[in-house]
């Protein structure tokens, strides 16, 4: 009896993280498609994303999470063209 509450309590935990990977990864596309109207705030979203990704995810968030926090500090640390003229 407790191995069947315990194999229902892996499936909806399991069910549960790939929905929150779903919604995660839509946000992502979300945020890079709107970067340029405003790349300071869209770049901190990037890496909010992609911290909580390998806090909740871990493993299977490594490629995404590494891509998404590079693309959200180069936003981050990106200066504003320069002109004089």
């Amino acid at each position: 009896m407790p191995e069947d509450t315990f194999q229902g309590l892996f499936s909806v935990g399991m069910m549960a993280a790939g929905v929150l990977v779903f919604f995660m990864s839509v946000f992502a596309i979300v945020a890079a498609c709107l970067i340029k109207a405003n790349p300071k705030l869209w770049g901190i979203m990037l890496i909010i994303v992609g911290g909580v990704g390998f806090i909740l995810i871990q493993l299977l968030w490594i490629v995404p999470g590494v891509l998404l926090l590079i693309s959200g500090i180069m936003c981050v640390s990106r200066k504003p063209p320069y002109e004089d003229f």
